[in-house]
């Protein structure tokens, strides 16, 4: 997780080389984001995403929108999947 005062990253690192990477990277991330909820407030930050990166698969060649929207659905916010993680408060 990475944070400044008003935006809220959650980051979670994946180093597989199997197809369903993304899908688990995204389960992982929705529970981290529920269990964060359950103990503090959200709301306090204007950005909140979530990224999520593979050294073995630093380019995406097959997108993956089902696994976008579920998680939007799933947490209501943006998952991005990229080997680089954008801070714009910095």
């Amino acid at each position: 997780m990475l944070v400044n005062d008003d935006e809220l990253l959650f980051v979670e690192l994946k180093d597989r080389d199997s197809h369903k990477w993304i899908a688990k990277g995204r389960e992982q991330l929705e529970v981290t984001i529920g269990n964060f909820k359950k103990a503090h407030d959200i709301g306090l930050y204007k950005r909140v995403a979530a990224y999520l990166c593979n050294k073995q698969r630093p380019r995406m060649v097959v997108s993956c929108p089902n696994e976008l929207q579920k998680f939007y659905d799933n947490t209501g916010y943006q998952l991005i999947v990229d080997r680089n993680i954008k801070i714009f408060g910095i």
